[in-house]
């Protein structure tokens, strides 16, 4: 917040002008020249609004309750993004799904269940205990 804009913007000038790396490299194999143009200004404009942003994120992610995010990794959205390739992509929540879809895949669907419940159930397990003993009263919050 301290660094004067002048000096992020000279740098940018010699990284992304045509003279510096990336712009030369950007001129050379598509065309795009950013130094002076309004795809400068929109590049310039985002780095420097990129440092008003990272407070703000880094505080917000901090409040994020741990819950949501374990939950979060169940729910097996990431189908959409990276697809449901056996032995690449395929997770946990897609196997039982694609095995519940298949004749004979009840069994594999029920032990991959089982198999993906344990970690929960020792966690409840782990935190009920730390509870009676009195080791979550002095939680130390994230960092």
């Amino acid at each position: 917040m301290v660094l004067p804009p002048v000096v992020p913007g000279y740098a940018l000038l010699l990284l992304l002008g045509t003279r510096g790396p990336i712009g030369h490299w950007l001129d050379a194999t598509f065309g795009i020249v950013l130094a002076f143009t309004w795809k400068g200004a929109v590049v310039a404009s985002a780095v420097m609004a990129f440092r008003l942003l990272v407070q703000p994120v880094r505080v917000a992610y901090r409040l994020i309750d741990t819950r949501l995010e374990q939950a979060a990794t169940t729910l097996g959205a990431t189908m959409a993004f990276v697809g449901n390739i056996p032995g690449e992509t395929r997770t946990l929540p897609l196997a039982i799904y694609s095995f519940r879809q298949l004749p004979d895949g009840e069994a594999a669907a029920m032990r991959l269940a089982i198999f993906s419940i344990a970690p929960a159930v020792s966690h409840w397990t782990t935190r009920r205990a730390e509870r009676r003993l009195g080791y979550l009263d002095h939680q130390v919050p994230r960092a």
